[in-house]
């Protein structure tokens, strides 16, 4: 594998400076600064916020094809040694953001050089804030990008694990659908030397964290489906107390938009059984 090539060096470059969602104002200028020195027909800018596309029309009758990738990183710390690591606290590219934006700048350079043998267009799309799904809202609803017409849409995501230069295609659906659930448990603190007088909701948190996992085999038919828990909290750094607020946040996935759907009704249901209705506020 060649190093040190210039695509190699834009990645490292992105990869350093990552943005959380809707705060891609840099790398977007990165972006529109890289585009620009390969000519497109169009740029369209601020799409859905920092979202940027170029578009390389041939003039010639033919489909208009979208590539996308996207601009955000997460709000993780990175942990490694690696020369090109993050320079920005608590904020990563650890889902291969950088790499999509990267693969997309090399194929704008191929259309800046080959444009004269496509048919049709062929749009780069840049999404902000994928990993909240607002942008890609927003962003579909832009006036400037549906008076594009796409006749189909590629969200291109690398694959590790298999050959360099494969593309991977597989029938029916690819990748789950998803949503998130945040649950919030109110009882009633206390002083640590008296638990008594409080009410801690510690039984519920270990019984969420405990039960949710295992609802997609009681509730859901025999395709896939998955609960995740992403996060808990339980009370404060405080000695002194007995805890009385918790917590509790997952991803639900699932196959199908309805199993989804089916899945996100299991979990209601389940707190309902349970009476941690009570409890609960999404």
């Amino acid at each position: 594998m060649v190093t040190d090539s210039p695509l190699q060096k834009i990645r490292h470059h992105l990869h350093q400076c990552p943005e959380i969602a809707g705060q891609e104002k840099e790398t977007s200028r990165f972006i529109i600064d890289y585009l620009q020195g390969t000519k497109p027909d169009q740029l369209l800018t601020s799409l859905g916020g920092y979202g940027v596309a170029a578009v390389y029309d041939s003039k010639k009758p033919g489909p208009c094809i979208v590539l996308r990738a996207e601009l955000d990183a997460l709000p993780i710390q990175e942990h490694n040694t690696l020369p090109y690591k993050s320079q920005t606290s608590q904020v990563s590219h650890a889902c291969g953001h950088d790499g999509h934006m990267t693969i997309l700048l090399g194929v704008a350079q191929q259309l800046s050089e080959l444009a004269s043998k496509i048919t049709g267009k062929v749009v780069l799309l840049f999404q902000p804030a994928e990993e909240t799904a607002q942008g890609a809202k927003e962003v579909v609803e832009d006036t400037h990008f549906t008076a594009l017409e796409p006749t189909v849409v590629f969200a291109l995501h690398n694959l590790p694990g298999y050959p360099l230069g494969e593309v991977i295609i597989k029938d029916d659906v690819y990748a789950m659908a998803s949503i998130g659930v945040k649950i919030q448990i109110h009882g009633e603190s206390s002083h640590a030397g008296h638990p008594e007088q409080g009410k801690n909701p510690l039984p519920i948190f270990q019984k969420l964290l405990q039960d949710l996992p295992q609802l997609p085999k009681q509730y859901t038919n025999n395709q896939f489906s998955l609960i995740t828990i992403i996060h808990a909290a339980l009370g404060e750094i405080a000695f002194g107390t007995s805890p009385g607020d918790a917590v509790v946040m997952a991803t639900l996935r699932a196959e199908t938009d309805s199993l989804l759907v089916e899945l996100q009704d299991s979990v209601e249901k389940y707190l309902f059984q349970t009476h941690l209705v009570l409890w609960y506020v999404h």
